[in-house]
């Protein structure tokens, strides 16, 4: 039961979630585009997963999907890229953990009361998943340009650099990595 889970643990999970998305875009470098993930009509079997209708009927206030267009994230005009993806990420964790609740029938007890403050850290994960930044400081790279390079909002940038780094994602850390110019 989710009672049973330590703040650690419940992060751990959020962290995992997070890479398992980047591993299913197959990302291999900077900037994860998380607006993939909506731009394309996930197969029968993908689609039972997760309640993507749920994620759908979440998002609705910031994103839209049409057939002849994929989708269009609905937000403010002149809302910096940085800021639109990070809060895209966040949401998208909150819609997940919503569609959890949802499926669970009735038994929101088995989820932690204070997901949503996990939001956050889903997101910066998401845009900057350990192998990258692993990637990333391995070049010899610092703090300076890892917003750019990651497409993040500074602040973001900061707190994601202060997060502690696992090397144990799912693939590999390629022989070569990415470049950055």
């Amino acid at each position: 039961m989710a009672e049973n889970l330590t703040p650690l643990e419940r992060k751990d999970i959020v962290r995992h979630l997070a890479l398992d998305l980047v591993d299913h875009m197959q990302v291999t470098r900077p900037p994860v585009w998380v607006e993939s993930l909506f731009k394309r009509e996930l197969p029968a079997r993908e689609s039972a997963l997760c309640a993507v209708e749920t994620l759908a009927d979440l998002l609705a206030a910031f994103y839209v999907w049409s057939t002849a267009s994929g989708g269009q994230l609905l937000v403010p005009p002149d809302m910096p890229l940085v800021e639109r993806r990070y809060r895209l990420a966040s949401e998208l964790f909150r819609a997940i953990t919503h569609a959890l609740r949802e499926r669970l029938h009735g038994l929101p007890r088995l989820q932690a009361p204070d997901l949503n403050e996990y939001a956050g850290y889903f997101g910066r994960v998401l845009l900057a998943p350990d192998r990258l930044v692993l990637d990333y400081r391995r070049q010899g790279n610092t703090l300076h340009g890892f917003a750019e390079t990651f497409l993040i909002p500074q602040p973001v940038a900061a707190e994601r650099w202060a997060d502690p780094i696992l090397a144990d994602q799912g693939l590999p850390s390629s022989e070569a990595g990415f470049s950055v110019s």
